[in-house]
């Protein structure tokens, strides 16, 4: 049961770990887009 637990608690992190990398990586993405509007 506690091996489970752990199983499921990795997956959960390695899937929010996944999200965060997408978020900020939109973010990054979007910014460097507003940077270069601003320039010109």
């Amino acid at each position: 049961m506690i091996v489970l637990q752990h199983t499921v608690f990795l997956v959960i992190k390695t899937k929010i770990g996944f999200v965060n990398q997408k978020i900020s990586f939109t973010f990054a993405f979007a910014f460097e887009k507003a940077g270069l509007i601003i320039k010109r």
